[in-house]
């Protein structure tokens, strides 16, 4: 800081000359100061290399990829591309973020970008935050819908689509039918969202769950449910409704017809 002293008024008054500002001493005895204003905010251009800007395109249009396969479909190794990664994180151009995808190998990695790196590139903000949450619950409720888009190319897929009054994740219309999907990171508004998807008119609901943990809870939450609606409520884990190859696969085998009945194969 470039502070320069100047005299007004028969007071010495000491000027800012980096931040255009006057501190002015409550008098000539004492070293307490008044600030007359705050200090202006200075924008600082990062500075990226092309590899970095590279790959910042690329997670921006591939959100919802992991970071060894981004590594594999950009050629990079494992070692290159763990530099770019953490030189940008040090930048505070993206951010790892950890979601468990059922496997047996741990947390799956993943990256998303910060406010800073939307305007280093010159792009226009991704916002990940959904009626449920932020990027982990964007990000399962985009790779269910892009499974079902794939199991039944007649089927109409839509994410956060609203039927009256409710905001439903997942929305599978097919020729006659109406399936409602939520995706539980937590099992705390699920009794809600059964309850409000089949009175919004969805003819089955299947509650898709991070873990056994959260899946139990809402066993017990569909045990509590009225037979009329409990017959239209189904309860997997997200990973296995992920990789099912028909819904049938998540469902009770009474409830198999309200599916297989509606469901135009290619």
């Amino acid at each position: 800081m470039t502070d320069v002293n100047i005299e007004f008024n028969n007071r010495s008054l000491l000027v800012n000359t980096e931040y255009n500002l006057i501190v002015a001493p409550v008098n000539n005895n004492t070293s307490e100061i008044q600030v007359d204003s705050e200090p202006q905010t200075k924008t600082r251009t990062i500075e990226i290399t092309s590899e970095e800007k590279s790959f910042l395109m690329d997670i921006y249009n591939r959100p919802f990829i992991s970071i060894s396969e981004r590594y594999k479909s950009m050629n990079l190794s494992a070692g290159k591309g763990t530099r770019i990664v953490k030189s940008l994180v040090r930048k505070n151009l993206c951010k790892i973020v950890e979601i468990n995808l059922g496997g047996k190998g741990g947390n799956t990695k993943f990256l998303i970008l910060t406010e800073k790196a939307f305007e280093t590139i010159v792009m226009p903000e991704q916002q990940f935050h959904t009626k449920g949450g932020g990027f982990e619950h964007y990000f399962w409720q985009f790779k269910l819908a892009e499974h079902f888009k794939t199991m039944n190319k007649d089927w109409k897929v839509n994410i956060e689509r609203q039927i009256m009054n409710k905001f439903i994740d997942i929305v599978i219309e097919t020729k006659d039918k109406i399936i409602g999907i939520e995706v539980a990171l937590t099992s705390v508004n699920e009794a809600i969202n059964i309850q409000k998807n089949i009175e919004a008119g969805c003819d089955f609901v299947i509650i898709a769950c991070k873990n056994n943990k959260i899946l139990e809870e809402v066993e017990q939450i569909k045990n509590n449910l009225e037979q009329s609606k409990k017959n239209k409520v189904g309860i997997c884990l997200l990973n296995k409704l992920l990789k099912c190859n028909s819904i049938s696969e998540v469902i009770d085998s009474d409830l198999l017809p309200l599916i297989e009945n509606s469901k135009e194969r290619r």
